[in-house]
């Protein structure tokens, strides 16, 4: 029974967001019900990932979204609110590139919506003058890992400052922050 609580609950967790004119999933929680903002970006990502094999169309649905909230450079925000709003916050997370690519890929394998890949999505602003296939969206979130955000001399994703690694910002002082 708890198995299908929780995934009631997650489906039920997600929304319509009329900006984009598609339903999505949420981190919920503390980021959305006290400080009004639907952060982060991995956070969709990640809970839509269940949701490739519970209810494929909102997990679909949450992939467009998420791509179509990324620049023309493959970075995504750190979090949306209100209609459609991007506002950039102190976070910069290292990590949100390969939820979205994670969830690419777990939706188009376990789908085999291949025709999603043709799809064409706007980078952001909706409706600006950029726009590109899924497939291309998810080529640029790539290179947005490899070339912005970098890996170490160990071969590991560099790590920025994020809500996942408090620990690690303690350590390090902020000046030094990318």
């Amino acid at each position: 029974t708890e198995l299908a609580w929780h995934a009631y609950y997650l489906r039920t967790a997600s929304f319509y967001d009329a900006f984009y004119g598609r339903r999505s999933t949420s981190q919920g929680g503390m980021y959305l019900y006290d400080m009004g903002f639907n952060g982060n970006s991995r956070d969709t990502a990640q809970h839509a990932l269940p949701l490739v094999y519970l209810e494929p169309d909102l997990a679909r649905d949450s992939l467009l979204t998420l791509l179509e909230v990324t620049d023309p450079d493959g970075e995504s925000p750190y979090c949306t609110h209100g209609y459609g709003r991007r506002d950039p916050v102190y976070f910069d997370p290292s990590d949100t590139d390969i939820y979205l690519v994670w969830l690419a890929t777990e939706y188009l394998f376990a789908t085999r919506d291949w025709a999603l890949l043709d799809e064409v999505v706007d980078y952001y602003p909706p409706g600006g003058t950029e726009s590109a296939t899924v497939w291309e969206h998810v080529v640029q979130a790539f290179r947005h890992l490899r070339d912005n955000v970098g890996f170490g001399a160990h071969g590991l994703v560099l790590v920025r400052n994020a809500d996942w690694n408090d620990g690690l910002q303690l350590e390090v002082p902020r000046e030094e922050w990318p």
